[in-house]
């Protein structure tokens, strides 16, 4: 075993190559690197016999099992079906789904256990070896021992073994001899590398260990701590450093947009870069697209994820599907364009009225019978249209039973060349990827591992749908871009760790992504993990620092991007600060992106392909775009002859008179201008909205929709007071066309089924002994529905008389009805159910809006708490409150008509429409 130590300084690539003889074995630390390697070295090609491999390939190369191999999805779902029930209650797995990351840190445990050196089928020599281990860990192994036993039993029962128990080659039995094997900068090797590769010497082999700036202990093959400080005063030519401390991700994407440019050989060093968000911001004239990337980014992939989401949603076994969900998705035209032909941007346009006219109903689910959707009419056409396509894909979905049938799908109605682009379809390999992944899938089933689904998952459809898309999005795709190019290529530290670039730029200088953080422990913690000689954290964090000063040190150019939140607790990487310590003049440059929110001007300036010329002279010059508006920016200004359409009166509900009173620039907003925000994220819960309009409904349908002349309370007494009556009422509004759709199917309906309901209908008995009969006594009296069909008991219009000193020629007009009434011998009452918080300034709003009913009787206005049982005496009316509310209303519209619509200095009044963004008040076509 020869082992070459070159210097820092030299060229690693170079010395390795000049080695390379016929019968030679190049390894390297991954894949992608031994590629890398392989074009490089095609460059002075010669007629050899070279191989190029990572080390994964090499030991599977020369580990040969006696039976076919088990891997991947196909390992989760035997170890699954050898679990028993006590396991799963020790494990708590419940079901697959909960089985899936237990099963991926199983798997991950054993492959670290062999690459310790220790045998899979006798986990219990563990716990004589460390004799640190608590009593849990014990217990866990133990279980541990026995589920390897059956899951070896299981697999092997069906023709199958595997990797974990392919015992090591002897010396003779490698298949081959003669050859160089020459292994590049390979920072760590396990201890079962290290008895394979002393395995291949003893068989004939010649041995090249090479290392590149770091050199093996005495004796060993991995290498001494790697001395940074002294690596760097030994350079000749130092690299140029430029550090920047940025505000957050994003605002590091746009510093490194607005001050680089093109250049050859450069490369950016972000693990993450591909599923970031800020990827978008890089426009193509200065980062290369990869030559692969993640099949997730496909359109057909999209498709699956919103089968999936939908399929694996309870409600949607019920027959209800989320609205959330097809909003999320269908929001997106391209999805739409594939699944309805001829769909276009009007169309588009009319569906997306339609969702949001649902959802700002509180509507929460579709039916998936499309017969039986309430609300859908025929001007929903649109939406008809796609929710009928998109249904009876998902039917299928959910009455799958096997693999064949999902192949059939796949084939179908789901076909990947229905769903991709044509540049997915031209330039990359998806079809060819696809039908590979569905190929192997298949064995599963076809190889015996499953010979049930039911014995796997309770609903057989969803679970292979969903185990098909968590097996398809790992799923690497090749692209085939228009011409090589010169620009920044987009790599990683692994796949770099051979490499010199003479510029390089480290997007996610931050701890816990470089270095990584240290994994959550499962089993074994980090010092038993050391003492037992597995792969730990330190070793983990040693190679990445090692790898990350070597490409700094070889470039020319080094750009350095980090970013620090005290409250989320991010700091700058420590070995962004070890730097520090030795390099002279680094310091943390402050970027100009000082603010968490990014102003939109610099996003569109860093990249003005983005938008065109037009719009961004409208953003440049549009004040809702500001970072910091001015103090005139909330203050909008008065046009009467507009606001009012030419009227001289201003219509007011009781919620917006109190709005305008409290918050001008909102009610001019929502209430005059009815700009609304767009219901997005909708919340399968019981909403306030929903909740009063559900109660308001509720007490119609005990209380009636006819103004009743009633001699005695008494008469009211059976209404009031029978349960079964009123919880059977209840029980069908909630199965009702008007609310079946709006109800949650989660547990919030049965806690209104089986909670709430009874509190209603304890709330109306208390309504009757505690406020109808103290208060009405023997009295005749007449009781006047909201909904009472009686000439004025309908809404009402009426103006509110201004005082003397008012001078605008502006009135308000009341439009409003209250919830009950009632008309008494000596007095009339006004009574409003509340479910949530309530304002007296309402009650004063109905007795200025009724008082041509009063003549001489006592006034009584109150509001009755329907959880809470009682009135609420805490808002409620007297003439000093009423006088107040009255004098409030004219100087705020005194104030509007001549200084404009303004937002409150203080108070409560600030937080209304914090869901209206700037942007909503200026978009084309907002709702006027």
């Amino acid at each position: 075993m020869r082992i070459v130590a070159i210097d820092l300084r030299a060229d690693l690539m170079r010395e390795a190559f000049a080695h390379i003889r016929n019968k030679t074995v190049l390894i390297f630390p991954t894949r992608v690197a031994a590629e890398l390697a392989r074009k490089e070295y095609e460059k002075n090609w010669q007629l050899l016999d070279i191989q190029w491999l990572a080390m994964e390939e090499f030991k599977e190369s020369l580990c040969f099992p006696k039976q076919p191999l088990i891997a991947d999805d196909k390992r989760l779902l035997a170890l699954y079906q050898v679990l028993t029930e006590e396991d799963k209650d020790y494990f708590h797995i419940s079901d697959y789904d909960d089985l899936v990351s237990w099963g991926i840190n199983f798997f991950k445990f054993l492959d670290e256990n062999q690459e310790a050196g220790y045998d899979a089928l006798a986990l219990e020599k563990l716990i004589e070896l460390e004799m640190r281990m608590r009593e849990w860990q014990e217990d866990h192994l133990n279980r541990l021992s026995q589920i390897v036993l059956r899951y070896k039993e299981f697999i092997g029962e069906r023709g199958f073994t595997d990797k974990l128990f392919i015992p090591l080659p002897e010396s003779g039995e490698i298949p081959f001899t003669g050859k160089r094997i020459m292994i590049i900068n390979q920072y760590y090797y396990s201890p079962r590398e290290e008895e394979l590769l002393r395995r291949c010497k003893d068989g004939g082999n010649e041995l090249i260990l090479f290392y590149h700036g770091i050199k093996p202990k005495e004796g060993k093959l991995n290498v001494e701590v790697f001395d940074a400080r002294k690596a760097w005063e030994s350079l000749d030519e130092k690299p140029n450093i430029r550090l920047k401390h940025c505000a957050n991700e994003d605002a590091a994407a746009l510093e490194f947009i607005r001050s680089q440019s093109p250049k050859e050989a450069s490369a950016i060093i972000d693990n993450q870069f591909l599923n970031s968000s800020y990827s978008a911001y890089f426009p193509p004239e200065l980062v290369s697209p990869p030559n692969v990337f993640p099949i997730v980014h496909s359109n057909w992939f999209r498709m699956l994820s919103f089968l999936r989401e939908l399929a694996l949603d309870p409600s949607t076994n019920k027959g209800y599907v989320p609205l959330a969900i097809i909003m999320r998705y269908c929001l997106d035209i391209r999805l739409n364009q594939c699944l309805v032909d001829d769909w276009d941007e009007a169309k588009q346009e009319q569906l997306r009225k339609a969702i949001f006219k649902f959802s700002d109903n509180q509507v929460l689910y579709f039916d998936i019978e499309k017969e039986q959707n309430f609300g859908i009419k025929k001007e929903d056409e649109t939406l008809c249209e796609l929710l009928e396509s998109l249904f009876d894909i998902l039917k299928i979905v959910l009455a799958l039973t096997n693999v064949d049938e999902l192949i059939d799908l796949i084939d179908k109605e789901l076909n990947p060349q229905d769903f991709c682009s044509a540049e997915e379809m031209t330039k990359s390999s998806i079809l060819e990827e696809i039908w590979k992944a569905l190929a192997n899938f298949a064995t599963a089933e076809k190889l015996g591992i499953v010979s049930d689904w039911q014995d796997i998952f309770d609903n057989p459809g969803a679970g292979i749908f969903s185990l098909w898309v968590d097996f398809v999005k790992s799923q690497r795709l090749k692209f085939k871009p228009k011409t090589p190019s010169k620009n920044w290529q987009v790599s990683n530290l692994f796949d770099s760790r051979n490499r010199i670039y003479p510029n390089v730029a480290f997007l996610q200088c931050v701890e816990g992504i470089l270095p990584q953080n240290p994994a959550p422990t499962w089993l074994l913690n980090e010092a038993q993990k050391q003492r037992l000689g597995f792969l730990a954290y330190d070793t983990i964090r040693a190679w990445e620092r090692y790898y990350f000063m070597r490409l700094v040190f070889l470039a020319k150019e080094v750009d350095i991007y980090t970013y620090s939140n005290v409250e989320e607790n991010v700091h700058p990487s420590s070995f962004v600060e070890e730097l520090c310590t030795f390099v002279d003049g680094l310091e943390m440059q402050r970027s100009e992106h000082q603010l968490s929110k990014l102003d939109i001007n610099e996003l569109f300036g860093s990249r003005p392909q983005i938008c065109s010329a037009e719009s961004k002279e409208f953003i440049h010059e549009n004040t809702a775009f500001l970072k910091n508006p001015d103090e005139h920016f909330y203050h909008l200004p008065t046009s009467p002859q507009t606001d009012f359409n030419g009227s001289k009166t201003i219509v007011f509900g009781s919620d917006s008179l109190i709005r305008l009173c409290v918050n001008p620039f909102a009610w001019y907003i929502h209430n005059n201008r009815r700009i609304r925000a767009l219901e997005t994220d909708l919340k399968e819960t019981i909403q306030p909205l929903l909740f009063g309009s559900f109660m308001h409904k509720y007490f119609e349908e005990i209380l009636g929709l006819k103004t009743r002349k009633i001699d005695h309370v008494s008469e009211l007494k059976s209404m009031f007071t029978d349960e079964d009556f009123l919880k059977t009422k209840l029980l069908e509004l909630i199965d009702s066309p008007e609310f079946r759709y709006k109800i949650p199917k989660n547990y919030n309906s049965d806690f209104l089924k089986e909670i709430i309901s009874d509190r209603l209908v304890l709330s109306l008995q208390e309504f009757y002994h505690e406020f109808m009969i103290k208060s009405l006594k023997s009295q005749s009296f007449t009781m006047i529905p909201e909904n009472s069909d009686i000439p004025g008991g309908k809404n009402l219009i009426k103006f509110l008389p201004p005082p003397d000193d008012y001078e605008e020629e502006y009135l308000p007009k009341l439009n409003g009805r209250a919830d009950l009434r009632i008309d008494a011998q000596d007095s009339y009452y006004i009574i409003d159910f509340k479910t949530g918080g309530s304002d007296y300034r309402q009650l004063a709003f109905y007795e200025w809006l009724y008082e041509g009913y009063f003549d001489t009787k006592t006034v009584v206005s109150s509001f009755w708490r329907i959880l809470d049982m009682e009135r609420d005496r805490d808002q409620s009316i007297n003439d000093n409150k009423k006088n107040r509310f009255y004098e409030q209303i004219f100087e705020s519209l005194s104030r509007c008509l001549s200084f404009g619509y303004e937002v409150p200095e203080r108070g409560a009044g600030r937080d209304m429409l914090q869901t209206i963004t700037r942007s909503d008040l200026i978009v084309q076509g907002a709702q006027k």
